[in-house]
């Protein structure tokens, strides 16, 4: 593959492994650039990349579903708990609702990402970004 850069005029090439939803596959990246330089690049790249696609999804949905989000800030923290490990009745507890609410939310992220499941659900939002721990205290107005 060092060949296959020299071929072109590129000083290095890199495999660049990603992970997808059938596993994981690489990509042969050739650059002008020394190795390290170039994995170097890659690395702030990727990191961008992951860093945006929350935002980039958002962005997509909109024009897609024609929606602010896909999934209400609510909807995005109870799943966070859930995966978090915590049950429905610590999830409540800790966003100062009732278990029925808390199971609301789960249904309606469930229907939204078309999950089977609960264990689904989080895997779709958490695979889009969508899980956010969001604030756990009240908010109070003084007047």
């Amino acid at each position: 593959m060092v060949q296959d850069a020299q071929d072109h005029h590129l000083k290095s090439g890199v495999l660049v492994p990603f992970q997808g939803k059938q596993g994981y596959s690489l990509l042969w990246v050739m650059s002008s650039v020394e190795e390290s330089q170039c994995r170097e690049k890659l690395e702030r790249a990727k990191n961008l990349a992951y860093n945006g696609l929350p935002y980039i999804f958002e962005a997509v949905s909109h024009v897609v579903f024609g929606k602010e989000r896909i999934l209400t800030k609510r909807e995005s923290e109870t799943l966070y708990w859930i995966a978090e490990g915590l049950k429905t009745q610590d999830v409540a507890q800790k966003l100062f609702v009732t278990t029925v609410t808390v199971e609301k939310h789960v249904s309606s992220a469930c229907h939204k990402l078309g999950a089977k499941n609960r264990t689904h659900c989080i895997r779709i939002a958490n695979d889009l970004g969508l899980l956010i721990a969001g604030e756990t205290q009240l908010d109070y107005d003084i007047l």
